[in-house]
């Protein structure tokens, strides 16, 4: 499921500032030692394993490469049966415009880099 989400604005003197982020989460899965795990998306800020239920995190026993978006499983050990795997971009960009509607303009395309 791929999720976006405006979450947050902070201000910097007169100008405001919009994260806007997106969020991947995959299906659980038995995880083995050597698996890659692909998220689908690049430049991510972070990847997160957590149990099945989505509610204890793996600290362990992987690698990240969030410029590629893979992770790469190296030590099961200690690890539940099944896992979902959670990838995570944001971006910050400045506020243009923000009207009564709730309708929000960016000075940027929100993934231009």
């Amino acid at each position: 499921a791929i999720t976006y989400a405006l979450w947050g604005a902070a201000t910097e003197g007169w100008m405001m500032y919009a994260v806007i982020g997106l969020t991947i989460t995959g299906s659980a899965f038995t995880p083995s030692n050597g698996m890659t795990v692909t998220m689908g998306e690049t430049l991510l800020s972070s990847i997160d394993v957590l149990d099945a239920d989505g509610t204890g995190q793996v600290a362990t026993g992987y690698t990240q490469d969030l410029d590629a978006g893979t992770l790469t499983i190296t030590d099961i050990t200690g690890w539940p049966a099944m896992v979902i795997v959670r990838g995570r971009a944001e971006v910050y960009r400045r506020v243009q415009d923000a009207g009564v509607d709730g309708r929000v303009r960016l000075t940027v395309p929100i993934w231009a880099l």
